[in-house]
Protein backbone atom coordinates (compact mmCIF):
# COMPACT_ATOMS: atom_id res chain seq x y z
CA UNK A 1 0.00 0.00 0.00
CA UNK A 2 1.44 3.36 -1.05
CA UNK A 3 0.85 6.58 0.88
CA UNK A 4 1.47 10.14 -0.17
CA UNK A 5 2.92 11.19 3.17
CA UNK A 6 5.23 9.66 5.75
CA UNK A 7 3.55 8.00 8.72
CA UNK A 8 2.50 10.16 11.65
CA UNK A 9 3.92 8.94 14.96
CA UNK A 10 2.41 8.87 18.42
CA UNK A 11 4.83 9.23 21.29
CA UNK A 12 4.55 6.35 23.73
CA UNK A 13 4.78 7.63 27.30
CA UNK A 14 7.43 6.05 29.49
CA UNK A 15 5.72 3.40 31.64
CA UNK A 16 8.15 1.91 34.18
CA UNK A 17 7.15 -1.29 35.93
CA UNK A 18 6.68 -1.02 39.67
CA UNK A 19 7.95 -3.92 41.76
CA UNK A 20 4.84 -3.81 43.92
CA UNK A 21 2.66 -4.56 40.90
CA UNK A 22 -0.57 -2.62 40.96
CA UNK A 23 -0.78 -1.67 44.63
CA UNK A 24 1.28 1.46 44.13
CA UNK A 25 0.71 3.26 40.86
CA UNK A 26 3.44 3.59 38.27
CA UNK A 27 2.56 7.31 38.20
CA UNK A 28 4.70 9.10 40.79
CA UNK A 29 4.70 12.61 39.33
CA UNK A 30 6.31 15.67 40.87
CA UNK A 31 4.05 18.02 42.76
CA UNK A 32 1.36 19.28 40.40
CA UNK A 33 -0.69 22.42 40.63
CA UNK A 34 -4.41 22.18 41.27
CA UNK A 35 -5.15 22.90 37.62
CA UNK A 36 -2.64 20.29 36.46
CA UNK A 37 -4.18 17.68 38.76
CA UNK A 38 -7.66 18.50 37.47
CA UNK A 39 -6.46 18.21 33.88
CA UNK A 40 -4.74 14.89 34.60
CA UNK A 41 -7.87 13.51 36.29
CA UNK A 42 -10.02 14.63 33.38
CA UNK A 43 -7.69 13.07 30.81
CA UNK A 44 -7.39 9.73 32.61
CA UNK A 45 -11.13 9.49 33.19
CA UNK A 46 -11.92 10.36 29.58
CA UNK A 47 -9.49 7.69 28.38
CA UNK A 48 -11.15 5.06 30.59
CA UNK A 49 -14.59 6.13 29.35
CA UNK A 50 -13.37 6.00 25.75
CA UNK A 51 -12.10 2.48 26.28
CA UNK A 52 -15.51 1.45 27.59
CA UNK A 53 -17.32 3.15 24.71
CA UNK A 54 -15.14 1.25 22.24
CA UNK A 55 -15.40 -2.17 23.91
CA UNK A 56 -19.14 -1.92 24.57
CA UNK A 57 -19.87 -0.13 21.27
CA UNK A 58 -21.74 2.50 23.26
CA UNK A 59 -22.92 5.85 21.97
CA UNK A 60 -22.00 7.95 24.97
CA UNK A 61 -20.49 7.76 28.46
CA UNK A 62 -20.46 10.44 31.15
CA UNK A 63 -19.71 11.00 34.82
CA UNK A 64 -21.92 13.11 37.09
CA UNK A 65 -20.55 14.43 40.37
CA UNK A 66 -22.53 15.33 43.47
CA UNK A 67 -22.22 18.83 44.88
CA UNK A 68 -21.35 19.41 48.54
CA UNK A 69 -25.03 19.72 49.49
CA UNK A 70 -26.00 16.56 47.54
CA UNK A 71 -28.67 18.48 45.66
CA UNK A 72 -27.25 18.58 42.16
CA UNK A 73 -25.36 16.37 39.75
CA UNK A 74 -22.84 18.21 37.60
CA UNK A 75 -21.43 16.82 34.36
CA UNK A 76 -17.83 15.67 34.72
CA UNK A 77 -15.56 14.00 32.15
CA UNK A 78 -17.50 12.41 29.28
CA UNK A 79 -16.92 10.70 25.96
CA UNK A 80 -19.14 10.36 22.91
CA UNK A 81 -21.24 12.31 20.44
CA UNK A 82 -21.34 15.77 22.04
CA UNK A 83 -23.83 17.05 19.46
CA UNK A 84 -26.39 14.66 20.90
CA UNK A 85 -26.11 15.98 24.43
CA UNK A 86 -29.42 17.04 25.88
CA UNK A 87 -30.07 18.38 29.37
CA UNK A 88 -26.81 17.09 30.76
CA UNK A 89 -25.04 20.09 32.33
CA UNK A 90 -26.47 20.33 35.84
CA UNK A 91 -29.26 18.00 36.95
CA UNK A 92 -31.34 18.06 40.11
CA UNK A 93 -30.68 14.91 42.11
CA UNK A 94 -34.28 14.78 43.30
CA UNK A 95 -35.48 14.37 39.71
CA UNK A 96 -32.73 11.95 38.62
CA UNK A 97 -34.57 8.70 39.30
CA UNK A 98 -31.93 6.28 38.04
CA UNK A 99 -29.09 8.21 39.69
CA UNK A 100 -30.87 8.12 43.05
CA UNK A 101 -31.21 4.36 42.83
CA UNK A 102 -27.59 3.94 41.72
CA UNK A 103 -26.35 6.06 44.63
CA UNK A 104 -27.88 3.53 47.03
CA UNK A 105 -25.45 0.96 45.64
CA UNK A 106 -27.38 -0.53 42.73
CA UNK A 107 -26.54 -1.11 39.08
CA UNK A 108 -29.46 0.34 37.13
CA UNK A 109 -30.09 -1.18 33.69
CA UNK A 110 -32.57 0.51 31.35
CA UNK A 111 -33.24 -1.75 28.37
CA UNK A 112 -35.96 0.21 26.52
CA UNK A 113 -36.54 3.76 25.32
CA UNK A 114 -39.51 4.11 27.67
CA UNK A 115 -37.45 3.09 30.69
CA UNK A 116 -34.71 5.55 29.74
CA UNK A 117 -37.27 8.37 29.65
CA UNK A 118 -39.09 7.30 32.81
CA UNK A 119 -35.86 7.28 34.80
CA UNK A 120 -34.78 10.74 33.56
CA UNK A 121 -31.57 9.68 31.87
CA UNK A 122 -29.33 12.64 30.92
CA UNK A 123 -30.03 12.16 27.21
CA UNK A 124 -32.27 10.19 24.87
CA UNK A 125 -31.12 6.64 24.23
CA UNK A 126 -32.49 3.23 23.32
CA UNK A 127 -30.89 1.67 26.41
CA UNK A 128 -28.59 2.72 29.22
CA UNK A 129 -26.74 1.68 32.38
CA UNK A 130 -26.16 3.84 35.47
CA UNK A 131 -23.75 2.84 38.25
CA UNK A 132 -22.46 4.68 41.34
CA UNK A 133 -19.07 6.36 41.65
CA UNK A 134 -17.78 5.45 45.12
CA UNK A 135 -14.55 6.42 46.85
CA UNK A 136 -13.67 5.28 50.37
CA UNK A 137 -17.21 3.90 50.80
CA UNK A 138 -18.69 7.33 50.01
CA UNK A 139 -20.81 7.92 46.88
CA UNK A 140 -19.48 10.90 44.91
CA UNK A 141 -21.59 10.64 41.77
CA UNK A 142 -22.74 8.36 38.97
CA UNK A 143 -21.47 6.94 35.69
CA UNK A 144 -23.71 6.57 32.64
CA UNK A 145 -23.30 4.48 29.50
CA UNK A 146 -25.91 5.10 26.81
CA UNK A 147 -26.60 3.11 23.63
CA UNK A 148 -28.41 3.86 20.38
CA UNK A 149 -29.99 0.39 20.18
CA UNK A 150 -31.90 -1.76 22.69
CA UNK A 151 -29.50 -3.89 24.74
CA UNK A 152 -29.80 -6.70 27.24
CA UNK A 153 -26.61 -6.43 29.26
CA UNK A 154 -24.69 -9.54 30.28
CA UNK A 155 -22.59 -9.92 33.42
CA UNK A 156 -19.31 -9.23 31.62
CA UNK A 157 -20.57 -5.91 30.24
CA UNK A 158 -21.83 -4.81 33.65
CA UNK A 159 -18.52 -5.84 35.25
CA UNK A 160 -16.68 -3.63 32.78
CA UNK A 161 -18.91 -0.64 33.51
CA UNK A 162 -18.42 -1.11 37.26
CA UNK A 163 -14.65 -1.42 36.72
CA UNK A 164 -14.57 1.86 34.79
CA UNK A 165 -16.62 3.49 37.54
CA UNK A 166 -14.07 2.24 40.08
CA UNK A 167 -11.17 3.53 38.00
CA UNK A 168 -12.85 6.91 37.55
CA UNK A 169 -13.53 7.25 41.28
CA UNK A 170 -9.89 6.31 41.92
CA UNK A 171 -8.73 9.10 39.60
CA UNK A 172 -10.82 11.62 41.53
CA UNK A 173 -9.39 10.32 44.81
CA UNK A 174 -5.88 10.57 43.37
CA UNK A 175 -6.50 14.20 42.51
CA UNK A 176 -7.51 14.90 46.10
CA UNK A 177 -4.36 13.12 47.33
CA UNK A 178 -2.03 15.34 45.35
CA UNK A 179 -1.54 12.96 42.43
CA UNK A 180 -0.31 9.89 44.34
CA UNK A 181 -2.37 7.04 42.94
CA UNK A 182 -2.99 3.95 45.07
CA UNK A 183 -4.97 1.07 43.57
CA UNK A 184 -6.82 -0.87 46.27
CA UNK A 185 -7.55 -4.61 46.41
CA UNK A 186 -11.21 -4.16 45.50
CA UNK A 187 -10.35 -2.44 42.23
CA UNK A 188 -7.83 -5.16 41.35
CA UNK A 189 -10.46 -7.82 42.11
CA UNK A 190 -12.97 -6.06 39.86
CA UNK A 191 -10.40 -6.06 37.05
CA UNK A 192 -9.66 -9.76 37.56
CA UNK A 193 -13.36 -10.67 37.55
CA UNK A 194 -13.98 -8.79 34.32
CA UNK A 195 -10.97 -10.36 32.66
CA UNK A 196 -11.99 -13.88 33.71
CA UNK A 197 -15.50 -13.29 32.37
CA UNK A 198 -14.03 -12.62 28.92
CA UNK A 199 -11.32 -15.28 28.81
CA UNK A 200 -12.48 -18.40 27.03
CA UNK A 201 -10.26 -21.48 26.70
CA UNK A 202 -9.17 -22.30 23.16
CA UNK A 203 -8.86 -25.96 22.24
CA UNK A 204 -10.04 -26.18 18.68
CA UNK A 205 -9.83 -29.17 16.35
CA UNK A 206 -10.20 -28.92 12.58
CA UNK A 207 -9.80 -31.58 9.89
CA UNK A 208 -6.35 -30.18 9.12
CA UNK A 209 -5.45 -28.19 12.25
CA UNK A 210 -5.46 -28.32 16.02
CA UNK A 211 -5.17 -25.04 17.93
CA UNK A 212 -4.70 -24.63 21.67
CA UNK A 213 -4.25 -21.40 23.62
CA UNK A 214 -2.58 -20.91 26.96
CA UNK A 215 -2.20 -18.05 29.43
CA UNK A 216 0.53 -18.05 32.05
CA UNK A 217 -1.66 -17.74 35.14
CA UNK A 218 0.81 -16.46 37.74
CA UNK A 219 0.05 -12.81 37.01
CA UNK A 220 -2.35 -10.51 38.84
CA UNK A 221 -3.86 -9.17 35.63
CA UNK A 222 -3.00 -10.18 32.09
CA UNK A 223 -2.54 -7.75 29.21
CA UNK A 224 -2.93 -10.49 26.60
CA UNK A 225 -5.63 -11.47 24.14
CA UNK A 226 -6.00 -14.45 21.86
CA UNK A 227 -8.80 -15.81 19.72
CA UNK A 228 -9.45 -18.43 17.04
CA UNK A 229 -12.35 -18.13 14.61
CA UNK A 230 -13.39 -20.46 11.81
CA UNK A 231 -13.66 -18.83 8.38
CA UNK A 232 -14.62 -20.00 4.90
CA UNK A 233 -10.92 -20.29 4.05
CA UNK A 234 -9.90 -22.11 7.23
CA UNK A 235 -9.14 -20.49 10.57
CA UNK A 236 -8.19 -17.00 11.67
CA UNK A 237 -5.95 -16.81 14.74
CA UNK A 238 -5.24 -13.62 16.71
CA UNK A 239 -2.72 -12.88 19.47
CA UNK A 240 -2.17 -9.44 21.03
CA UNK A 241 -0.38 -7.87 23.99
CA UNK A 242 -1.00 -4.32 25.22
CA UNK A 243 1.88 -2.15 26.41
CA UNK A 244 2.20 -0.65 29.86
CA UNK A 245 1.77 -1.95 33.40
CA UNK A 246 -1.52 -0.68 34.74
CA UNK A 247 -5.27 -1.14 34.76
CA UNK A 248 -5.32 1.13 31.72
CA UNK A 249 -3.36 -1.54 29.83
CA UNK A 250 -6.16 -4.00 30.64
CA UNK A 251 -8.67 -1.69 28.95
CA UNK A 252 -6.26 -1.27 26.04
CA UNK A 253 -6.13 -5.00 25.33
CA UNK A 254 -9.93 -5.10 25.55
CA UNK A 255 -10.16 -2.39 22.90
CA UNK A 256 -7.58 -4.02 20.63
CA UNK A 257 -9.09 -7.49 21.04
CA UNK A 258 -12.62 -6.34 20.24
CA UNK A 259 -11.37 -4.41 17.22
CA UNK A 260 -9.49 -7.45 15.92
CA UNK A 261 -12.65 -9.53 16.28
CA UNK A 262 -14.66 -7.05 14.23
CA UNK A 263 -12.01 -6.88 11.51
CA UNK A 264 -11.77 -10.69 11.25
CA UNK A 265 -15.49 -10.72 10.43
CA UNK A 266 -14.76 -8.44 7.45
CA UNK A 267 -11.69 -10.06 5.90
CA UNK A 268 -9.41 -13.09 6.21
CA UNK A 269 -6.29 -11.23 5.06
CA UNK A 270 -3.93 -10.90 8.09
CA UNK A 271 -2.17 -7.71 6.93
CA UNK A 272 -5.49 -6.07 6.09
CA UNK A 273 -6.89 -7.03 9.50
CA UNK A 274 -3.95 -5.35 11.23
CA UNK A 275 -4.12 -2.31 8.96
CA UNK A 276 -7.84 -1.83 9.66
CA UNK A 277 -7.34 -2.41 13.38
CA UNK A 278 -4.55 0.15 13.45
CA UNK A 279 -6.74 2.67 11.62
CA UNK A 280 -9.61 2.14 14.07
CA UNK A 281 -7.33 2.60 17.07
CA UNK A 282 -5.61 5.65 15.55
CA UNK A 283 -8.79 7.40 14.41
CA UNK A 284 -11.08 6.27 17.23
CA UNK A 285 -11.84 7.81 20.59
CA UNK A 286 -10.24 5.15 22.75
CA UNK A 287 -7.23 7.16 23.86
CA UNK A 288 -3.62 6.07 23.55
CA UNK A 289 -3.80 2.35 22.79
CA UNK A 290 -0.50 0.67 21.92
CA UNK A 291 -0.18 -3.07 21.37
CA UNK A 292 1.79 -5.83 19.71
CA UNK A 293 -0.41 -8.08 17.58
CA UNK A 294 -0.02 -11.18 15.43
CA UNK A 295 -2.66 -12.25 12.92
CA UNK A 296 -2.51 -15.71 11.31
CA UNK A 297 -4.61 -17.36 8.58
CA UNK A 298 -4.52 -21.18 8.49
CA UNK A 299 -5.56 -22.62 5.13
CA UNK A 300 -8.37 -25.17 5.35
CA UNK A 301 -6.99 -27.52 2.69
CA UNK A 302 -3.20 -27.22 2.86
CA UNK A 303 -0.37 -26.46 5.29
CA UNK A 304 -0.14 -22.87 4.09
CA UNK A 305 0.21 -20.32 6.88
CA UNK A 306 -0.20 -16.61 6.11
CA UNK A 307 0.75 -14.23 8.89
CA UNK A 308 1.33 -10.56 9.61
CA UNK A 309 2.79 -8.97 12.72
CA UNK A 310 2.59 -5.60 14.47
CA UNK A 311 5.34 -5.04 17.00
CA UNK A 312 7.41 -7.88 18.41
CA UNK A 313 6.02 -11.39 18.79
CA UNK A 314 7.62 -14.81 18.99
CA UNK A 315 6.70 -17.03 16.03
CA UNK A 316 8.45 -20.31 15.35
CA UNK A 317 7.96 -23.63 13.59
CA UNK A 318 8.81 -26.83 15.46
CA UNK A 319 9.63 -29.83 13.25
CA UNK A 320 11.41 -33.16 13.78
CA UNK A 321 14.46 -31.59 12.10
CA UNK A 322 14.69 -28.47 14.23
CA UNK A 323 13.13 -25.12 15.08
CA UNK A 324 12.82 -22.23 12.66
CA UNK A 325 12.18 -18.71 13.97
CA UNK A 326 9.99 -16.76 11.53
CA UNK A 327 10.61 -13.08 10.84
CA UNK A 328 7.74 -10.99 12.17
CA UNK A 329 8.66 -7.42 13.22
CA UNK A 330 6.59 -4.40 12.09
CA UNK A 331 5.28 -1.18 13.72
CA UNK A 332 3.08 -1.63 16.79
CA UNK A 333 -0.67 -1.12 16.67
CA UNK A 334 -1.54 2.51 17.41
CA UNK A 335 1.91 4.06 17.04
CA UNK A 336 1.47 5.33 13.44
CA UNK A 337 -1.48 6.42 11.33
CA UNK A 338 -0.75 3.50 9.01
CA UNK A 339 1.36 0.43 9.59
CA UNK A 340 2.39 -0.85 6.16
CA UNK A 341 1.76 -4.37 7.41
CA UNK A 342 2.82 -7.16 5.07
CA UNK A 343 1.78 -10.77 4.70
CA UNK A 344 4.39 -13.50 4.96
CA UNK A 345 3.83 -17.17 4.18
CA UNK A 346 5.15 -20.48 5.40
CA UNK A 347 4.26 -24.00 4.24
CA UNK A 348 3.83 -26.48 7.07
CA UNK A 349 4.45 -30.20 6.67
CA UNK A 350 2.16 -32.80 8.29
CA UNK A 351 2.99 -33.02 11.99
CA UNK A 352 4.70 -29.61 12.16
CA UNK A 353 3.85 -27.18 14.96
CA UNK A 354 3.51 -23.40 14.78
CA UNK A 355 4.08 -21.59 18.09
CA UNK A 356 2.96 -17.98 18.52
CA UNK A 357 3.81 -16.26 21.80
CA UNK A 358 4.07 -12.84 23.35
CA UNK A 359 7.66 -11.85 24.09
CA UNK A 360 7.13 -11.73 27.86
CA UNK A 361 7.79 -14.80 29.99
CA UNK A 362 11.17 -15.88 28.61
CA UNK A 363 14.64 -15.07 29.85
CA UNK A 364 16.39 -13.05 27.17
CA UNK A 365 19.80 -13.93 28.63
CA UNK A 366 19.40 -17.62 27.82
CA UNK A 367 18.83 -19.27 24.45
CA UNK A 368 15.49 -20.85 25.26
CA UNK A 369 14.93 -21.81 21.59
CA UNK A 370 17.94 -24.14 21.81
CA UNK A 371 16.63 -25.47 25.12
CA UNK A 372 13.24 -26.15 23.54
CA UNK A 373 14.96 -27.89 20.63
CA UNK A 374 16.82 -30.14 23.06
CA UNK A 375 13.61 -31.03 24.89
CA UNK A 376 11.54 -31.74 21.78
CA UNK A 377 14.26 -33.71 19.97
CA UNK A 378 14.82 -35.90 23.04
CA UNK A 379 11.13 -36.74 23.39
CA UNK A 380 10.65 -40.52 23.38
CA UNK A 381 6.94 -40.33 22.60
CA UNK A 382 5.03 -38.61 19.83
CA UNK A 383 4.86 -34.86 20.36
CA UNK A 384 1.38 -33.36 20.79
CA UNK A 385 0.13 -29.80 21.21
CA UNK A 386 -0.35 -30.35 24.95
CA UNK A 387 3.15 -31.86 25.35
CA UNK A 388 4.74 -28.99 23.43
CA UNK A 389 3.00 -26.46 25.68
CA UNK A 390 4.27 -28.37 28.73
CA UNK A 391 7.79 -28.29 27.28
CA UNK A 392 7.66 -24.53 26.80
CA UNK A 393 6.34 -24.01 30.32
CA UNK A 394 9.08 -26.22 31.76
CA UNK A 395 11.65 -23.77 30.37
CA UNK A 396 9.87 -20.93 32.15
CA UNK A 397 10.00 -22.89 35.41
CA UNK A 398 13.72 -23.56 34.93
CA UNK A 399 14.22 -19.81 34.76
CA UNK A 400 12.53 -19.38 38.15
CA UNK A 401 10.34 -16.64 36.73
CA UNK A 402 7.59 -17.60 39.15
CA UNK A 403 9.71 -16.01 41.90
CA UNK A 404 9.72 -12.58 40.28
CA UNK A 405 7.65 -9.91 41.97
CA UNK A 406 7.02 -7.95 38.78
CA UNK A 407 3.77 -9.20 37.30
CA UNK A 408 4.47 -7.72 33.86
CA UNK A 409 7.50 -9.97 33.34
CA UNK A 410 5.41 -13.09 33.95
CA UNK A 411 2.58 -11.94 31.70
CA UNK A 412 2.72 -14.33 28.76
CA UNK A 413 0.26 -16.00 26.40
CA UNK A 414 0.78 -18.41 23.54
CA UNK A 415 -1.03 -20.33 20.84
CA UNK A 416 0.21 -23.68 19.55
CA UNK A 417 -1.05 -24.92 16.18
CA UNK A 418 -0.39 -28.34 14.65
CA UNK A 419 -0.91 -29.19 11.00
CA UNK A 420 -2.37 -32.70 10.75
CA UNK A 421 -2.15 -32.91 6.97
Amino acid sequence: MLHSHPPTLKLIPVQPVDSDALKTSRRQPPQLTENELARQTNDLTMQALAGGVSILEANFAATYLLDADTRYLTLGPFCGAQSELANVGVRMLQQATADLEALTGHVVTLTTVDRVKQCNAPMDAASAVCVPLVTQDTPIGTLWFLFDSPRVFDDSELMLIELIAGMSANYFTTSCNGGNQIVDDQLITMAQNWQQSRRLPINYSHAMWQVQGRHLDDTVISRNYYDCQQTEQGMSVSLAHSQGCSLEALLSIGVVGNTLQRMVAMTNDPAEILERTNACIWEGTAGAQFADALQIALDADTGRVTYSCAGEMILLVVTPDGIEVLENISPEIGIMDYGEYENRCHIMQPGDFLVASTECGFNRDRNWVDELQAITSASKSKMTVAKLIDSIESIQCDHDRQHLTTWAENDQAMLVMQYAG
